[in-house]
């Protein structure tokens, strides 16, 4: 069982909306694209509008502490998803930028301009805006509590904090940046801190969220994991109860 059951229901029931959630460095870009391509869902990754947003108070040479600074720049900034090579890419003004955003520096950034409430509602905004009437798995920091709380499944990505470290900075020294282990451990450590203590959406784990702890797992065993989780969901769905939890407003798009 398989695929083309998945395939039929997707014909025949609601779009469907997968949220994963969880800390940084957790594993939930590589996961989420994986699952989606593995659903034949649309992917967006939630992180990357703050990158954007990061990445035009560093050229800007603002301070990202500093609303007064911040917000009036919201308005200049164009971003668009587009995909290359079967990878998402941004793009800001017809140039790519997804490798730029994922610099250590803009991802500071992105951690301190993410606590300004008016940034959250134009990211949120804009994340709406991009899903649409689509079948797609979106994720990112408060995707199951704040911006999607009636997914259809939700899960929280999680690893130790010395299993993320690694992965980050082994991201970091494949991208040619040389960030010291410790470091990356402290960077990812204070950011665990603002996130869990944000006024508008801290990071917490959503009651009817599905616990991953992906610490001692493979990328692969992780999506074959969700993948179950998903087909599992849709079989206990009838369309009836998903119509009745979210009414589709306009047509809905064949998978």
């Amino acid at each position: 069982m398989n695929v083309w059951y998945v395939l039929l229901t997707f014909v025949f029931f609601d779009f469907m909306i997968i949220a994963i959630d969880g800390p940084v460095s957790a594993g939930k870009g590589s996961t989420s694209l994986l699952l989606a391509k593995k659903l034949g869902f649309k992917y967006i990754d939630s992180g990357s509008l703050y990158r954007v947003v990061a990445f035009y108070v560093f050229n800007a040479e603002l301070d990202p502490e500093n609303p007064s600074e911040v917000l009036p720049m919201l308005s200049k900034i164009d971003v668009k998803y587009g995909k290359k090579n079967g990878k998402q890419r941004v793009y800001s003004r017809g140039r790519d930028i997804t490798d730029e955003v994922r610099y250590h520096a803009i991802s500071k950034i992105s951690s301190l301009v993410s606590v300004i409430p008016e940034v959250r509602v134009w990211v949120e905004k804009n994340l709406r805006k991009i899903v649409g009437n689509e079948n797609i798995v979106v994720e990112g920091r408060d995707m199951t509590t704040v911006v999607f709380p009636n997914a259809d499944v939700k899960f929280y990505l999680d690893a130790t904090l010395e299993e993320r470290a690694k992965r980050r900075h082994l991201e970091m020294k494949q991208r040619g940046e040389n960030i010291d282990l410790e470091r990356m451990k402290k960077d990812i450590f204070e950011r665990d801190e603002r996130d869990k203590n944000k006024k508008v959406g801290p990071l917490k784990i959503a009651p009817d969220a599905i616990y991953v702890d992906s610490t001692d797992m493979s990328i692969e065993e992780v999506v074959d994991f969700m993948y179950k989780k998903v087909t599992e969901h849709k079989k206990k769905v009838s369309m009836t109860d998903v119509r009745k939890r979210r009414p589709v407003t306009k047509r809905r798009r064949i998978v």
